[in-house]
């Protein structure tokens, strides 16, 4: 068995004198573990678009390749099949790369090492241990590295002609004096005369590398033949190619279809395996860069998506309490496009345009799920913004305030008995929910949160954590949990309230001066060093920190803005338990 020194298997390389797909198709086995959509011999047949690719990977001209995929799209099955091309017919130095080691080690060791063990030339290649070499694999004659990206160490360390890397658009730099990881790993390639790049991933923003790298290639998209006119189209998601009818997300899912841009003829599920078969890719760049191949694919192009899978996606991402998060998530991952930021600032004229002058200060619309109060502490005061959430997702702000302490202790009016005392205009007492920020005389928070009955009021804190919220349990206080929130996130969603106007002011509130300039002049700016979007730190910013608050309680309580009869009826659900 080889070394990593010992190329002598070079020798006896085999020849591949049909077409790499058809190859393929012949002699590789999926089993249930590395494919549990399709599990049996591979069969390409319901993913023809690979076949180009699959082919474009073992042409001597090709030396980078960009795959540009929605998600189910196969991205990282297609490097796999290359990586079982290059060994068998091309052995050679590889790198397979991905954001971090944990990701790099999970999908070798979950997915690529059990489809080489499946299948029984590359099995029988393996050795039967690896030598107490770490992240390796000891292929005769294809040596491989698998790693992360965020240690630049690492990606200096090892010559490779061979680059298989994925999901690159969340590659993010462990060092600031360093290159991106994707142009450093690159470099490995240097010392070979004829090399291979293969990334692949959903993109991020336009600013991202990869997309820009993608804006260099050739640009593919996969055109296929309409049943109905027989011109040559390509899937693209708009309002007016796929359609659907109005009602419960079921009957959306059960009615979206394609809509020929051309011939207006309706095209079905069932239309999509016999248009694949007869489609073709095609250059939108013909002057791109020589050997630079780039091939865009969203979701609908796979097997495993329905229109209605993609129809249902879009609502629930419009109606979602985290619109601007979930739109860029549809835009990235079922699109594979990079979503459009730009920086842009609340001014106080965006806010103003939110006023209702049918609503006057302290009405409680008759549509309310629930009242909430969300509360900043300052040093000096505390500001606080009572809110009613309406079953259609809207959060209407009923009233708005500061005291001077929080605490309720001495005898003083804090928040929980501001909560207890509120009165709407209609003579109706008490807010159901609170939730306030412990960043600030975080024990005080806690004792003023026990003052409660058990989850009546929360405290929250902005954190790092993974999505928009999470929920953990307080060491030695038992009858309190700490909600964290991401605070980019969150005021992200915050602001496309305002100007989505699911937001929204009492006719009171535009005499206010005081209010409206605490909730507008947020401000996402670009960072000059990492280029990434951020929201600038603002002073006198309590007000909107306190609807922030708001903002997260209609999160938490899962009231979606656009699907009202669903939040009622979840409610009416739980109450009923």
């Amino acid at each position: 068995m080889s070394n990593l020194t010992d190329f002598s298997y070079l020798l006896y390389k085999e020849t591949l004198d049909i077409s790499p797909s058809t190859w393929l198709e012949e002699h590789v086995y999926f089993d249930r573990s590395v494919s549990p959509n399709a599990p049996g011999n591979l069969d390409l047949s319901r993913q023809p678009w690979a076949r180009e690719i699959l082919e474009a990977a073992m042409d001597p001209r090709t030396n980078e390749i960009n795959l540009v995929f929605g998600a189910q799209t196969a991205k990282t099955t297609i490097l796999m099949l290359i990586y079982l091309l290059k060994t068998r017919f091309e052995p050679q130095p590889t790198i397979i790369a991905l954001s971090s080691d944990p990701l790099a080690d999970r999908l070798v060791k979950r997915r690529l090492l059990p489809l080489l063990k499946c299948n029984s030339w590359w099995g029988d290649q393996l050795p039967s241990e690896n030598r107490g070499q770490e992240s390796m694999i000891l292929m005769p004659g294809s040596p491989t590295f698998y790693t992360g990206c965020r240690n630049p160490d690492k990606l200096s360390s090892l010559p490779a002609s061979l680059l298989l890397l994925d999901e690159v658009a969340k590659w993010q730099s462990g060092s600031v004096k360093e290159s991106h990881p994707y142009f450093l790993i690159k470099e490995r390639t240097k010392s070979f005369a004829t090399h291979l790049i293969v990334a692949a991933s959903t993109p991020a923003e336009e600013a991202d590398i990869f997309w820009s790298e993608f804006l260099h290639s050739s640009q593919s998209h996969y055109f296929m033949p309409c049943p109905h006119c027989g011109e040559m189209i390509q899937f693209e998601f708009s309002e007016s190619t796929v359609q659907w009818e109005k009602g419960t997300l079921e009957t959306i899912r059960n009615t979206a279809h394609y809509v020929c841009p051309l011939c207006k003829g309706k095209i079905n599920d069932d239309d999509k395996e016999e248009m694949m078969k007869k489609g073709e890719w095609r250059k939108d760049r013909e002057n791109h860069v020589p050997g630079h191949l780039g091939f865009h694919l969203n979701s609908m192009y796979s097997p495993f998506v329905r229109f209605g899978d993609i129809a249902v996606e879009f609502v629930k991402a419009n109606a979602s309490v985290m619109r601007a998060e979930a739109l860029r998530n549809f835009t990235n991952s079922w699109l594979g496009l990079p979503y459009k930021v730009q920086e842009k600032e609340t001014t106080s004229q965006d806010i103003l345009a939110c006023v209702d002058n049918s609503r006057l200060r302290g009405e409680v619309p008759p549509d309310t799920a629930f009242t909430v109060l969300g509360c900043d502490v300052g040093q000096n005061e505390s500001y606080w913004t009572v809110a009613a959430v309406t079953f259609d997702g809207k959060i209407h702000i009923v009233d708005w305030g500061k005291v001077m302490s929080f605490s309720s202790m001495n005898g003083e009016d804090g928040i929980s008995k501001l909560m207890e005392k509120w009165k709407s205009a209609d003579g109706k007492w008490g807010v159901d929910v609170g939730y306030i920020d412990s960043g600030y005389s975080t024990q005080e928070v806690y004792l003023e949160c026990l003052r409660m009955p058990y989850g009546r009021l929360n405290p929250i804190k902005g954190s790092n954590c993974q999505g928009v919220w999470s929920r953990r349990e307080l060491a030695n206080i038992s009858d309190l949990e700490l909600y964290l929130f991401n605070d980019t996130a969150l005021k992200t969603t915050r602001e496309s309230y305002w100007r989505d106007k699911i937001l929204s002011l009492p006719a009171e509130a535009s005499l206010d001066k005081e209010y409206i300039k605490g909730l507008s002049g947020q401000t996402l700016i670009r960072d000059k060093k990492s280029g990434r979007l951020a929201w600038k730190a603002l002073k006198d910013d309590d007000f909107a920190d306190s609807v922030k608050a708001c903002v997260l309680a209609a999160i938490i309580e899962h009231i979606q803005p656009g699907l009202a009869e669903e939040n009622e009826a979840e409610i009416d659900s739980e109450l009923e338990q």
